[in-house]
């Protein structure tokens, strides 16, 4: 044993992997492996001004923003230690429709870690790099109901005015293009415990006054729609709409100020409703008023007359419909998956869809995030001539294990 441990003693001391003492160690560059883990993408936000500047946000990896040249997510939160490791949660992101190279992101993994380990970022350079804003409210970028939308927003209006509507501290808002915060005081609502306010939007071609955007929604769990039409002053419930009103989850809203509303109802039930400027509620749930639950809905920005909407299930595909007449009529579009991770099982694809969009300068095409992945589809309009609309999902640099 002796005689072995000695000649282990000289392999290792003659090792040329050792260096002398006054030597330069050695320069280890290190670069991702691409597994293709993926995981859930919470929500996608495109630029309206550039072309395939498209953000993600994910539930436990970071934000990424897309990389048309090499086809693939850039991380933009690998700078971030172990000491930071709660902001790695992303709870929205927020462009500035005015600015291109501008981007916001509100950030904090996990409710046990306390505000105190929460922030909004905001990044000059497309995120290449952040600044810390010292926002510390209480937020839960893995926690439920972080498929709805985006809680921050930057009024198109002007780029200095921000809102976030958070989950347990009411709505929140900065005059300044983040510097300083102040809640909205007249609004009241903070909705359930920790699932909170939703989802903020901006009908951004409405009437606009004094430099701001007039007409703003805020969806409030356990609750419903509420909105302001004097730009944040003041605020009223949405009155009607379906039984399930307080389980809203999703809204578009149309150039001429109609919104489409998704539900998404604890008993299963849920739908896709019309809510037009006069305050009329109508019921255009795809399959009539079978019990389905929806989330995803994406309207046309060229063409206010075409929707997408995919119902809503755990890891199983969900059926999209496509309508091109403002939801009148559907037709239940036939998709397939193109993969480019072969290992990852089918039971993967289309699993509890997040968001769903049309890119804002090609309608043929439609973007959709879900629990594993995010997926594109060069031509969408594929149905309208009895095709199958093929989706293929883009794994390369996102990366979540």
């Amino acid at each position: 044993m002796i005689r072995f441990a000695r000649t282990l003693a000289f392999i290792f001391l003659s090792s040329p992997f050792l260096f002398a003492a006054d030597s330069a160690p050695p320069v280890f560059k290190w670069s991702e492996v691409n597994i293709g883990g993926a995981g859930y993408i919470c929500g996608i936000v495109t630029h309206p001004t550039v072309k395939d500047l498209i953000y993600a946000r994910t539930d436990v990896g970071g934000a990424l923003r897309w990389s048309p040249q090499e086809k693939k997510w850039i991380n933009l939160s690998t700078w971030l230690g172990v000491e930071d490791k709660n902001l790695y949660g992303v709870e929205s992101i927020a462009i500035d429709p005015n600015n291109p190279d501008t981007v916001y992101m509100a950030c904090g993994k996990e409710r046990h870690f306390g505000p105190e380990k929460s922030d909004i970022l905001k990044s000059l350079d497309r995120g290449a790099t952040w600044k810390r804003l010292g926002v510390h409210l209480f937020t839960f970028g893995n926690g439920a109901m972080r498929w709805v939308g985006e809680r921050l927003i930057v009024d198109p209006a002007n780029s200095n005015i921000l809102y976030y509507g958070t989950r347990n501290d009411g709505l929140w808002t900065s005059t300044d293009a983040g510097e300083k915060w102040s809640k909205v005081e007249s609004f009241s609502e903070k909705g359930d415990e920790f699932e909170g306010l939703g989802l903020v939007e901006i009908h951004k071609e409405g009437p606009r006054k004094d430099g701001r955007s007039q007409t703003i929604y805020v969806t409030v769990h356990g609750d419903g729609l509420y909105k302001s039409e004097d730009g944040a002053t003041t605020w009223k419930r949405v009155p009607g709409g379906p039984e399930y009103m307080a389980d809203i989850r999703n809204i578009e809203i149309a150039k001429d100020g109609t919104v489409y509303a998704t539900f998404e109802a604890n008993d299963w039930k849920g739908g896709v409703w019309k809510l037009t400027p006069d305050g009329t509620w109508t019921d255009i749930a795809p399959l009539g008023k079978q019990i389905m639950r929806y989330n995803a809905i994406a309207l046309d920005p060229k063409d206010n007359s075409r929707l997408l909407a995919m119902t809503f299930w755990g890891f199983k595909t969900n059926q999209l419909f496509s309508s091109t007449d403002g939801g009148a009529t559907w037709k239940d579009t036939r998709y397939t998956f193109k993969k480019t991770t072969p290992w990852r099982p089918d039971s993967w694809s289309g699993s509890q869809p997040s968001s769903l969009m049309f890119d804002p300068f090609d309608s043929k095409k439609v973007y959709f995030s879900c629990w594993f992945a995010f997926y594109e589809s060069e031509d969408v309009t594929g149905v309208d001539r009895g095709e199958p609309v093929i989706f293929t999902d883009h794994t390369l640099g996102h990366e979540e294990l």
